[in-house]
């Protein structure tokens, strides 16, 4: 136990993993190590064993709300964002942190409840505005709101403290072409794909301007490698229709478009806890955005 807890403190999570594991095979009733080993798994990004050793400890300790807590921030990395919430939401009525109100907003963000987001992301703001992609998550639920003056001075902030932001620049690049400011949209998509090659929403961006300048085998090559990673993302299969139209293949058209109504009736019926904001089809947002 006490070589875990050396690892933790200096942050070798690595090593701190199978110490703490040794701690468990002869005290497989300590839910103090069993905590720890959650937190390591997490800092190593390994959300599922996060998630399977918090379990147990929140089970162990139902009115915990550090157990709690710690299982909900691996259920957002897990992207199960009702859960999380419901987690997150017992431990700040037991204590009331300004990380856990950024780390609830987060979750109402992943749920697309951005209004519930941005309030529980000003309340962070308020307590401690230094936390990290603070400005860039308030930036999202301004974004989903359609408040797009507020989201793009919210993600400029977050870029003068974080200059490679993905997600600021991405969502820079977005906000800047749908103003129609297609210079600025550019150059921040560039920033983007800069720091991670390849990343899905970013070649939907440029799918969307390949289309705007008729360079449409361009278009269909870039939404097809969107579709590729993720079949069931609406938005592309709208933009795919809209390049069939345009080269008069209207059999493939309909299909998509016909698919992404299909997409879109399955999203509006899949049940939430949590009132979301619908966007249009324009400004739904590609699913390729994972969070840190």
């Amino acid at each position: 136990m006490n070589l875990g807890l050396a690892y933790l403190k200096s942050e070798r999570y690595e090593n701190a993993v199978p110490a703490f594991a040794r701690t468990l095979l002869g005290q497989p009733d300590n839910l103090q190590a069993e905590e720890l080993l959650a937190v390591c798994h997490y800092q190593l990004k390994q959300y599922e064993l996060a998630a399977v050793e918090a379990e147990r400890v929140h089970k162990s300790k139902p009115d915990e709300p550090s157990a709690a807590f710690l299982l909900g921030s691996a259920y957002l990395k897990m992207r199960l964002y009702d859960k999380a919430i419901s987690l997150i939401n017992f431990a700040l009525q037991k204590a009331s942190t300004a990380e856990a109100h950024a780390i609830l907003g987060e979750a109402f963000l992943g749920a697309r409840a951005y209004r519930k987001a941005l309030d529980e992301l000003l309340k962070a703001a308020e307590m401690q505005p230094q936390i990290p992609s603070l400005h860039s998550n308030m930036a999202e639920a301004y974004a989903g709101l359609g408040n797009t003056d507020q989201a793009i001075a919210a993600f400029q902030k977050e870029l003068e403290k974080t200059p490679r932001d993905f997600k600021s620049n991405y969502f820079l690049g977005r906000l800047m072409r749908l103003k129609g400011d297609f210079e600025a949209s550019k150059r921040y998509l560039a920033a983007a794909e800069q720091l991670r090659p390849g990343n899905a929403a970013v070649l939907y961006e440029y799918a969307v301007f390949a289309l705007q300048a008729k360079d449409f085998s361009k278009a269909e090559a870039l939404v097809r490698q969107v579709l590729e990673k993720y079949p069931d993302y609406t938005g592309a299969h709208i933009l795919l229709s809209q390049v069939y139209f345009r080269t008069r293949r209207r059999d493939d058209a309909e299909r998509e478009r016909s698919i992404a109504e299909t997409l879109r009736t399955q999203e509006q019926a899949r049940p939430s806890a949590h009132e979301r904001t619908s966007l249009t089809s324009e400004d739904s947002l590609p699913p390729d955005l994972e969070r840190p």
